[in-house]
C-alpha cells in the first residue's frame, strides 16, 4: 500500500499529539498520587501515627528522597494502626479536602464518573442497596429500565419524587454505613477520582469489601448516587408542590351571615400579609430612571418616621446588617438625601421630611446596626467549639475572628513559626502574620497539636511560598 507524504505527516502528527496527550495524564497521575501521599501523612500526623517533627524534618528536604522516605514512614505506621483502608475511611474527609479538586479532575478524564457507567451499575444497585430498598426500586423498576442518558433522571424526579427520593435516602445511608458519606455530587466524583491514585484505591477497595461487593460495583454505585444527588433538588420541590397542593383543599370553614366559605391556611396568610404590605406601604421619595436607587428608598422612608428598629429588621436592609456593610450604603444615601426637597429639579420632599434629621437617622442607624452585628458575631463565637482559638487569632490580627472567616484563612507552617494570610473581612486593613509557636504553646498544655488540628480542619487550605521581594532599583547619579 502506497503513502504519501502528506498522509504520512499527518499519521506522525496524529501519534505524536495521542503520545503528548498519555505523558500529559502520566505526569498528572503522578503528581495526583504524590498529593495524596501527602495528605495522608498530614491524616497520620493528626492521628499522632507520626510525629509532627519527624514529617517536617522530611518536608524540608524537598527532593524525591523525602517522598521515598515519607512512601516508607507511611506505609510502616498504616500497617501498625491496622491498614490503610481502616485510617484512611475514618479521616476520609480530613484525607480528601486538600485534593478533591484534583480528585474530580482527574476522575473525569479517567472516565471515573460518566453517564457511561450508570446503566450497567442500576442493574447492580439492589444488590448493593439491601432489601430495605426493594420497596421503592419496585414502584420505578420499569422507568429505570428505559434511562438511555443523564435527562432521564430529571424526568424520573418530576414524575415520581417519592420513589425519587426513597432511592436517594437508601444511597445515602448504604455510603453513611460504609463510613463514605456522600453529601453532594462533587463528592461522588472526588471519590471516583480517588481510586486512581494507589493509596486511595487501597481505602475505598477497604469500604467496598465491608459492603460485600468489587471496587467496580462501589465506583458504579458512586455514579448512579451522584446522578440522584445532582436532580434530588428537583424531586423535593416537586414533593413539596404536591404537599402543597394537598394543603389548599385541606381547608378550614367559617361563617359568614349564614353563608359558609373555605379559606386555607395558605390563602389567610397571604391575606394579612398584603393586608399589611398596603397598610405600610412605601413612598416614592427617592426615584430615578437610569439607576437602581430602591433600597436608598427604603432608608428614606424609614428616616421620614426616624424607626431605626424597623430598619434594621427590613428584608432589603438585613443583608447590610448581617455582613457588616450598613457604612456603605448609608455612606452612598447621603448623595440621595441631600437632592430630596431642595431647590427646582430635585427630588420633591414628602410631609414631614426634615433633612438634618434625616442626616442624624444614618448616622445612627449605622452604629445601631454595628451593634447588631457584633451581637452576633460575639454569639457565635462565644458557640463555636474553637472559640479559644477564634479569640487568639482575633487578638493576633487584633481584629474579631468569626467562624465564617475561616474558610478564607490560609496557613502554611515553618519550624519556628505559623504563617496566617488574613480573611477578606480584614484584608483591606492588615496582611499576613507569622505567629510564634512559643505563643501558641503557651495557651495551655497540648495547645500546639489542637490549634494545628483546628486550622487542617477549618482554615481554608495551605499557603504557598512567599512571592520573591522585588529588587530595588539601583541609584541614578548625574
Amino acid at each position: 500500500m502506497k503513502v504519501t507524504k502528506r498522509q504520512l505527516r499527518r499519521i506522525i502528527r496524529e501519534e505524536s499529539s495521542s503520545l503528548n496527550e498519555q505523558l500529559v495524564l502520566k505526569n498528572k497521575l503522578e503528581n495526583f498520587n504524590k498529593s495524596v501521599n501527602r495528605s495522608f501523612a498530614n491524616l497520620l500526623v493528626r492521628e499522632n501515627y507520626i510525629s509532627r517533627s519527624d514529617y517536617l524534618l522530611l518536608e524540608d528536604a524537598e527532593t524525591d528522597q523525602w517522598l521515598n522516605d515519607l512512601d516508607k514512614k507511611v506505609g510502616k505506621m498504616a500497617k501498625k494502626a491496622g491498614g490503610v483502608a481502616k485510617i484512611g475511611i475514618k479521616g476520609i474527609r480530613t484525607l480528601l479536602r486538600p485534593i478533591a479538586g484534583q480528585a474530580i479532575e482527574i476522575g473525569k478524564e479517567l472516565g471515573k464518573f460518566a453517564f457511561k457507567n450508570v446503566p450497567l451499575a442500576l442493574g447492580q444497585s439492589v444488590k448493593f442497596l439491601g432489601s430495605s430498598a426493594k420497596e421503592s426500586w419496585v414502584n420505578i423498576r420499569d422507568t429505570l429500565k428505559d434511562i438511555k442518558d443523564e435527562s432521564d433522571f430529571k424526568r424520573l424526579a418530576l414524575k415520581n419524587p417519592k420513589a425519587f427520593q426513597a432511592m436517594h435516602s437508601g444511597y445515602a445511608r448504604k455510603f453513611d454505613g460504609m463510613g463514605l458519606p456522600v453529601k453532594t455530587v462533587e463528592d461522588a466524583m472526588a471519590y471516583a477520582g480517588l481510586s486512581s491514585s494507589d493509596t486511595g484505591y487501597e481505602i475505598l477497595d477497604g469500604a467496598a469489601q465491608t459492603a460485600g461487593v468489587g471496587m467496580d460495583v462501589l465506583l458504579g454505585q458512586l455514579n448512579v448516587f451522584g446522578y440522584l444527588l445532582k436532580y434530588i433538588h428537583m424531586a423535593e420541590k416537586q414533593l413539596a408542590k404536591t404537599s402543597a397542593g394537598h394543603q389548599e383543599e385541606s381547608t378550614e370553614e367559617s361563617t359568614n351571615e349564614g353563608r359558609r366559605i373555605k379559606v386555607t391556611k395558605r390563602r389567610l396568610k397571604r391575606i394579612i400579609k398584603e393586608s399589611l404590605l398596603v397598610e405600610k406601604k412605601m413612598q416614592d421619595i427617592i426615584t430615578n430612571e437610569y439607576e437602581d436607587v430602591e433600597d436608598y428608598n427604603v432608608l428614606a422612608n424609614y428616616a421620614l418616621t426616624n424607626d431605626i428598629k424597623g430598619a434594621l429588621a427590613d428584608p432589603a436592609l438585613k443583608p447590610y446588617v448581617d455582613k457588616n456593610e450598613m457604612g456603605w450604603i448609608t455612606d452612598d444615601a447621603i448623595t440621595w438625601f441631600e437632592q430630596v426637597g431642595g431647590d427646582e429639579g430635585y427630588l420633591p420632599a414628602p410631609e414631614g421630611w426634615d433633612s438634618d434629621k434625616a442626616f442624624d437617622f444614618l448616622k445612627d442607624l449605622e452604629s445601631a446596626a454595628w451593634k447588631v452585628y457584633q451581637k452576633q458575631e460575639d454569639a457565635a463565637i462565644a458557640a463555636d467549639p474553637d472559640k479559644e482559638f477564634l479569640e487568639f487569632l482575633g487578638n493576633e490580627w487584633t481584629s474579631t475572628i468569626s467562624p465564617d472567616d475561616m474558610p478564607d484563612i490560609k496557613w502554611k507552617e515553618y519550624k519556628k513559626y505559623i504563617r496566617l494570610k488574613p480573611p477578606r473581612s480584614i484584608s483591606h486593613g492588615v496582611g499576613e502574620i507569622n505567629v510564634s509557636k512559643e505563643n501558641i504553646k503557651a495557651l495551655y498544655s497540648g495547645a500546639y497539636e489542637d490549634f494545628m488540628d483546628f486550622l487542617t480542619t477549618r482554615a481554608g487550605g495551605q499557603l504557598g511560598r512567599r512571592a520573591p521581594y522585588k529588587k530595588s532599583p539601583p541609584p541614578i547619579y548625574d
